[in-house]
């Protein structure tokens, strides 16, 4: 049951963009069905509420992402366990420890024993990579950005993030997918005649 509630937790954060220690602080009490949504969303989303004490940057934000599924399998798991899901009980509870949440060490110790055991880390350290759990939130963002086309301020609100640092960190991504738009008729003014090497004057 707990190697369910960490496959699932896994799930969520690569699903929300949450940080770690977001979704580790979450309560029962924030997750919840929108308001907004259609019959056939309410099915597959959940409304996440980051409170300003559980964020990053002090301030409140809401999530909607297609997580439900994987929130009520860890609720399931722990109802088996005997432990109490209310509304003021962590999503994410110490079994070990009556009502304090997981720890982002616990998580991070775990994530290491899967990636040693499924054979990932040796592949990753052969490729000179690192995975962890704040890759979640690198891979949410550049999914967005790279098939989503999330505006940047519309995503920076999602993940709690200011525009200037996506654009700092991600920026290139805009650059590569929309470069047929950049590069669009620059090929036009060469065939028409037009010289990139002469000098241009300020009357032409």
């Amino acid at each position: 049951l707990k190697r369910t509630i960490f496959a699932k937790a896994m799930g969520i954060l690569y699903n929300t963009g949450l940080r770690p220690k977001e979704l580790l602080g979450l309560k029962w009490g924030e997750v919840t069905t929108s308001r907004h949504s259609t019959e056939e969303e309410a099915k597959v989303n959940y409304r996440l509420v980051v409170r300003a004490d559980n964020s990053k940057t002090g301030k409140r934000r809401i999530i909607v992402a297609p997580v439900k599924k994987r929130f009520d399998i860890v609720r399931k798991c722990y109802q088996k366990m005997g432990i109490s899901v209310g509304i003021n009980d962590y999503v994410f509870q110490s079994p070990t420890i009556k009502g304090k949440p997981y720890s982002r060490q616990q998580f991070y110790l775990r994530l290491k024993r899967v990636l040693k055991a499924s054979g990932l880390e040796k592949e990753l350290e052969a490729e000179g990579k690192v995975l962890s759990l704040y890759s979640s939130r690198h891979f949410f963002i550049t999914m967005r950005l790279r098939y989503g086309k999330v505006p940047l301020y519309l995503l920076s609100k999602v993940v709690g993030s200011s525009v200037q640092n996506l654009t700092d960190v991600y920026g290139h991504i805009d650059t590569e997918l929309e470069a047929s738009l950049i590069t669009k008729n620059m090929g036009r003014l060469t065939r028409n005649g037009f010289d990139m090497e002469s000098q241009v004057t300020a009357d032409e």
